[in-house]
């Protein structure tokens, strides 16, 4: 017979509250019927609490991304203790995030803490995040000094790892989402493309990768990001409304990364005489851009657009054409990623970077954190493949 464990049915109520899980869903993540959760949400008083069974507890522990002693504590909760800043600044943006987004969101303010603390127990100095000084500068002129600031070179071709690595190397963490499932992953119906979290001496930029997209729509993604700290210096969470977005700030962000990305000596190669009349052919139209330096079609059209050789009408037409193609993409069984080979060993670097990673590795070197915690941040990575991850980066 199952041993029952009394629950704290308003630890239980906030948590469903704060994701917008109704008794229905979490009845069936937990494998109960839905008397039982208002059972449970009807005791009120400690003595007369209904409990759950530890698999139960245990599966709304994972629901939650929470521990089951969070469920079983007597002691009501204090939302200032365990909502942080950014996660309020961003639910009251876009207030029905998926829950996945939620924990990220949560997972990726740890992290940045987490980060900060073991480099002050390490006795190192942070990275020198000094923001660089565009004030009073226009758009196109605080992105050409962005450009410099960052070294990026207009004689080759970068993929979304070159400006990645360029940015870190200012002090800012860039996280990715990871293409395989788990804590890290964006889920594929959502429309969240990226975020970033402002911060005095570590900002964090967080950017969903997107393998059909290639390169290109996580770079303008990655860029408008760091408008937002090095203009802004906001908190901000933008989904894929953001590239017609009539609000200041993502009309700046976006006008910004695209000077970035593209500059006006690149735009001058294009010929205004050989513009398709069908927008489904401007990819062709821009192609000697967009396969020389790693942007989309979207950033070059934003930037004729800005210049007055692509019309507003025009410019959404494109876009259209471009959202209807997706859906068809989405619609498709999806079976492409199924043979690649898996090396779990490189999914931390490839999600938190390598300053984090170097700063979790050698915090275990030095015995600040235990094996069983570096692997705890590290992604749940295991033993040997933390042995792996090391060999990867000092060799």
């Amino acid at each position: 017979m199952n041993e029952y464990i009394s629950v704290n049915p308003e630890r239980i109520k906030w948590c469903c509250n704060k994701y917008g899980i109704s008794d229905s869903v979490l009845a069936h993540k937990l494998g109960v019927n839905e008397e039982k959760i208002q059972t449970i949400f009807d005791s009120n008083q400690v003595q007369a609490r209904v409990g759950l069974t530890f698999r139960q507890l245990e599966k709304l522990a994972q629901t939650f991304s929470e521990s089951i002693l969070f469920f079983i504590n007597n002691e009501p909760v204090i939302e200032e203790n365990l909502l942080t800043p950014q996660f309020r600044t961003m639910e009251s943006q876009i207030p029905n995030l998926d829950i996945q987004i939620k924990k990220i969101i949560e997972n990726v303010v740890s992290q940045q803490d987490l980060y900060i603390s073991l480099l002050e127990e390490l006795g190192e100095e942070l990275l020198g995040f000094s923001p660089i000084d565009l004030n009073d500068l226009s758009l196109e002129k605080a992105a050409l000094k962005v450009r410099k600031w960052l070294d990026i070179p207009s004689s080759r071709k970068l993929s979304f790892k070159d400006y990645r690595e360029k940015i870190e190397s200012k002090g800012i963490l860039v996280f990715v989402s990871n293409g395989y499932s788990g804590s890290w992953k964006i889920p594929n119906s959502s429309k969240i493309l990226g975020f970033s979290f402002y911060h005095e001496k570590v900002p964090v930029i967080f950017v969903k990768k997107d393998n059909e997209n290639s390169d290109n729509q996580s770079v303008f993604t990655l860029m408008h990001e760091l408008a937002h700290i090095l203009i802004h210096k906001k908190t901000i969470i933008d989904s894929t409304d953001v590239i017609t977005s009539d609000i200041r700030i993502e009309k700046e962000a976006n006008e910004f990364a695209s000077n970035i990305l593209v500059t006006s000596s690149m735009l001058d190669t294009i010929d205004d005489d050989l513009k398709p009349d069908n927008v489904q052919y401007y990819r062709d139209w821009v192609k000697n851009i967009t396969s020389k330096y790693s942007v989309s079609t979207d950033v070059v059209l934003l930037r004729l657009l800005k210049n007055g050789r692509v019309s507003q009408r025009e410019y959404h037409e494109y876009r259209e054409y471009c959202a209807k193609e997706r859906d068809f993409y989405f619609s498709l069984p999806i079976a492409r990623d199924q043979n690649i080979p898996r090396r779990r060993y490189l999914e931390p670097k490839q999600i938190f970077g390598e300053s984090y990673v170097r700063v979790i590795l050698d915090a275990l070197q030095n015995n600040i954190v235990t094996l069983s915690k570096a692997s705890n941040y590290l992604d749940g990575l295991k033993i040997k493949s933390i042995k792996e991850l090391e060999r990867s980066i000092y060799g």
